[in-house]
């Protein structure tokens, strides 16, 4: 469990400038397609990717719970 990381790859190196979205929209990646204030520079952008922000719902999920796994295992 130590050599692999948290998560496996559910999350690291898969979302690239998703962060950044959310940052700016302030809301969780996988809703930013649905929100109604985009901007014209990304709204397209945006809807045009919207499956692979909606799909960080359950990436985020998969690396929670294999967080909690770990955690468990220090009890």
């Amino acid at each position: 469990m130590i050599n692999t990381p948290v998560g496996l790859k559910n999350v690291m190196h898969s979302h690239n400038t998703l962060p950044g979205m959310a940052q700016k929209y302030k809301n969780p990646i996988w809703k930013i397609p649905s929100l109604g204030n985009l901007g014209i520079e990304d709204s397209a952008t945006i809807r045009g990717n919207r499956k692979i922000y909606e799909n960080t719902k359950q990436a985020y999920i998969n690396f929670v719970k294999d967080l909690l796994e770990r955690i468990k295992t220090l009890e």
